[in-house]
């Protein structure tokens, strides 16, 4: 239950604190005074939207803050509107607006006056039966799969439309795939291609160069070393003559050994060095595929192995359009069962929870003056598949003795709407006894002696359940256990919307003018205490 509310920067109210008892609270009071602002602000604090027209002072926050009895304890909730953002917190800590709606939207219950009109749209009757089965989580799962169902009769729709131009697709995937599979799309098995590669080019210069070096030193006329020998030779007869001569041959014998380490060890580079055009060639044509792969298919081994597993991906590695066509066909199947098989149970449920429904209605109408009253909710099977299920529901009614029953909007006044609208209220009000119930003007089109078999109603609901109602009807006001008054005061040239809590005679008084008008008369003041004591 609602205990207070604290509202502050909203359409004409400045600041304002509304205290709720339990049981049968009613707000009422002048036109334009703010009776379905405190409504409104009860709906945006749980969740509801926020129109920025609706901030009075643009330059300060918007502020709505409630409290609430949930379980035996305090439940704080705040809402804030700043700077065209908004947030809410739950007993001062922040919550989002989806988790918001989720915990504790339940914790009111609206119904107001343009409500009626779910009555009179057809559309809205299923959404009326399936609050009352409490089956919402099962229409999320039929909406689930009415998705998953139009989603595989598109993609089997558009291959059969499709099937020259997904034909020439398939052809070239395949031969792309083909093309991707020729070659290893590994990043460490082409880099290792690309260096052996290198090797072979460097190879066959080297091997050019020991064996022209090597060549060389076999020629008896240009051999380094057999030059080198011979002037040793021809300088040695002299070393013990000239000292000089003695360094330079020494010099040359240094030189010589050092020419024939490198000819040993060029001759060792001979046998680590290989070279065969027929591989270099093999090798040389893998390097140019790595190639012409990355260039066709995104630059580089790693755009190509992604576009290999897209390709794989779309057509699960078969590449044939009649395989893929079965395939398409039997999830087609599959999931037209699959939504079948819920839409029939979930139809089963509605049908036998109709008939219960049907009768609740029914048992209020003889309280609100309609006794020879009827509702009948009429179920059929849908000629196409709908993401609630197969059911067409609609409401027809009969309004006096002796008539068919015919839909709901072609028969049915005001009043009766009015009626009709609460009774089923009450009927859905029933799925959830510990929420606040709040009626926003429903009243509309009745008066008498049906207007205190509402109120008689609704004070009888009141006794197992918190009640906020908003009303014109003196014989709804004089129920109420907690009187609300609102009213309009000009403050620094600004209306203000103000509210006061009345008891016995300003009580008294407010429901003789909701009987008289503006001018409260001695008989309306008698009229409206036998009300309040008839309450």
């Amino acid at each position: 239950m609602i205990k207070e509310l604290n509202i502050k920067n909203f359409a004409i109210i400045d600041s304002l604190n509304v205290k709720f008892n339990e049981g049968f609270n009613v707000i009422t009071g002048e036109t334009g005074a703010g009776k379905t602002l405190i409504i409104k602000a009860i709906d945006i604090l749980l969740g509801g939207k926020i129109n920025k027209k609706m901030i009075r002072n643009e330059n300060i926050p918007l502020e709505i803050n409630g409290k609430f009895i949930q379980h035996g304890e305090v439940l704080e909730v705040s809402r804030i509107f700043r700077n065209d953002r908004s947030y809410c917190e739950v007993n001062k800590k922040r919550i989002s607006i989806s988790d918001l709606l989720k915990k504790y939207q339940s914790l009111v219950q609206f119904q107001r006056q343009h409500d009626s009109n779910d009555l009179l749209d057809t559309n809205k009757h299923i959404l009326i039966l399936d609050s009352y089965i409490g089956i919402e989580p099962d229409v999320s799962i039929i909406n689930n799969l009415f998705s998953k169902y139009l989603d595989d009769k598109k993609q089997y729709d558009d291959i059969k439309k499709n099937a020259s131009a997904l034909r020439d697709k398939i052809k070239l995937n395949k031969f792309q795939l083909d093309e991707l599979n020729s070659v290893n799309l590994d990043i460490q098995e082409e880099s290792l291609i690309n260096k052996r590669y290198k090797q072979f080019v460097n190879s066959k210069d080297i091997i050019d160069t020991i064996t022209k070096y090597i060549d060389l030193n076999d020629d008896f006329q240009i051999s380094p070393i057999i030059n080198v020998q011979n002037n040793i030779k021809s300088l040695s007869k002299y070393q013990s003559a000239d000292a000089d001569i003695d360094d330079l041959v020494q010099r040359l014998e240094e030189v010589l050994i050092e020419l024939k380490d490198i000819k040993d060890d060029i001759s060792k580079l001979d046998t680590k060095y290989h070279y065969s055009e027929e591989e270099k060639n093999i090798i040389e044509d893998k390097v140019l595929l790595y190639e012409q792969i990355k260039r066709k298919y995104g630059g580089s081994i790693e755009a190509a192995i992604k576009f290999k597993k897209s390709l794989m991906s779309e057509f699960d590695g078969n590449f044939s359009y009649d395989d893929k066509v079965k395939k398409l066909k039997y999830q087609l199947d599959l999931s037209k069962k699959k939504y079948m098989d819920k839409a029939q149970e979930i139809s089963a449920i509605r049908k036998e929870q109709a008939l219960n429904m049907e009768q609740e209605i029914n048992n209020y109408l003889t309280q609100v003056d309609m006794p020879n009253s009827k509702i009948k909710i009429l179920l059929k099977s849908s000629e196409r598949f709908r993401d609630d299920g197969i059911d067409v529901c609609e409401i027809y009614v009969i309004t006096n003795k002796g008539e068919k029953f015919k839909p709901l909007h072609e028969i049915a006044s005001g009043g009766e709407i009015s009626r009709i609208m609460l009774s089923v209220s009450l009927v859905l009000s029933n799925m959830n006894p510990n929420n606040t119930l709040i009626f926003d003007e429903v009243d509309t089109g009745v008066s008498g002696a049906t207007a205190s078999s509402m109120g008689n109603l609704l004070k009888g609901l009141a006794a197992t359940k918190q009640l906020v109602v908003v009303t014109h009807l003196p014989q709804i006001a004089s129920k109420a256990k907690s009187h609300i008054y609102c009213y309009k005061s000009i403050e620094s040239s600004k209306t203000n919307a103000k509210l006061t809590y009345l008891n016995n005679q300003s009580r008294q008084e407010e429901i003789a003018r909701m009987l008289s008008g503006e001018k409260i008369t001695q008989h309306s003041l008698k009229q409206a205490e036998r009300f309040i004591l008839d309450g």
